[in-house]
């Protein structure tokens, strides 16, 4: 079989199309409409609510769930969907994926070009999104009796977190005024394009109350991850076209000594529990936490250069599988002593936060 395999994407370039024909829109509430693309249901891990993007760009459509590994482009969706082998099997995901692009023969096929994509929305630029961050930490401190603090509490983390991260108000009241604070500082245009707010320009997500600041080395807050702490997915969300640039607590950095180790952890919440671990057993360590497992950056390992370094992952088979890839990238640049730790009889370090237990 000789398939022109970009054809195929350009003619599976709508993504809406594409979850019709893999019968992914079953019902009125079974996707959510995207700006690009459609968030529907994902048939690996079998959620009840939409968790599956599929997005429309340049190279064609591109898949990304929330709740499990799946990713890649629509021949990666198609082998999914079959449950067949994107590598070994891909002779025959083409031959599925000719099928639904309605291309028969040889694969030679000229698709009618796709229609442009649209243009990029505006981006709030980097100061005004800090100087947003700093009406939102005045406005949205941790408060008592609030699900956020028995969330943190739980996990041993609350007093380590305070100052660190907020809380969105639950109720409307105190969104709206938390909200029309920012308008006051920055201005509504600025707000509406700040990724923070809906098209309507009240808060997008307003249930992820959990605000997790994520800074660049001198400080500035980039971007700010939000948490949803009740049952629900995603769990984490930063907003649009601001993911993180720098590992979480990298500002930290600042006050490393000649001695001082660095941690790798999942996430600002394991940071934090890190650094709590870390004075309750006096040792000489910063941590740094990646926004996820996979979402580690070769460029990162330079901020380790000449340190000994831990590679401590959740203690899961995600963690595992990028231990390897990230201990080659420091080692390349001259880290010391990369090592691998795990939290003892728990997931991650948040779960030993709370415990009495020693800590090796």
């Amino acid at each position: 079989m000789s398939a022109d395999l970009d054809a195929i994407r350009q003619a599976l370039w709508d993504p809406r199309d594409v979850a019709s024909k893999l019968g992914l829109l079953d019902g009125s509430r079974s996707f959510k409409r995207l700006a690009n693309g459609i968030l529907v249901r994902c048939f690996v891990h079998g959620d009840r609510t939409p968790s599956l993007s599929l997005t429309r760009t340049a190279t064609g459509v591109r898949a990304k769930c929330f709740g499990c590994d799946l990713s890649g482009d629509v021949f990666s969706v198609i082998a999914a969907f079959h449950r067949l082998d994107a590598h070994s099997d891909f002779r025959r995901v083409v031959e599925l994926a000719m099928e639904m692009a309605g291309i028969t023969g040889d694969g030679s096929y000229t698709a009618p070009p796709a229609p442009p994509l649209p243009p990029e929305p505006p981006r709030l630029d980097d100061e005004t999104f800090h100087r947003l961050a700093g009406i939102l930490e005045l406005t949205c401190p941790l408060r008592r009796q609030d699900d956020v603090c028995d969330y943190l509490a739980r996990r041993g983390l609350l007093e380590p977190a305070r100052g660190q991260l907020w809380a969105l108000p639950l109720n409307t009241e105190g969104l709206r005024w938390a909200r029309n604070a920012i308008v006051q500082e920055i201005g509504e245009d600025a707000w509406c394009i700040s990724g923070l707010s809906d098209k309507r320009g009240e808060w997008l997500c307003p249930k992820h109350r959990l605000c997790i600041p994520w800074r660049a080395p001198d400080g500035l807050v980039t971007t700010i991850q939000r948490r949803l702490i009740t049952e629900g997915k995603p769990k984490y969300i930063f907003p649009p076209r601001r993911s993180p640039r720098y590992p979480y607590g990298v500002e930290s950095l600042a006050q490393l000594g000649p001695a001082t180790e660095i941690a790798w952890v999942e996430g600002a919440l394991d940071v934090i529990a890190m650094r709590t671990l870390a004075r309750r057993h006096n040792l000489d360590r910063i941590a740094l936490g990646l926004p996820g497992v996979s979402a580690w950056m070769q460029s990162w390992a330079q901020l380790a250069e000449a340190r000994v370094t831990l590679i401590a992952l959740d203690a899961d088979e995600a963690g595992e599988k990028h231990v390897e890839r990230m201990a080659a990238d420091l080692y390349a640049v001259g880290a010391c002593g990369v090592k691998r730790s795990m939290p003892v009889n728990a997931k991650d370090w948040a779960d030993l936060t709370g415990r009495k237990a020693s800590w090796p």
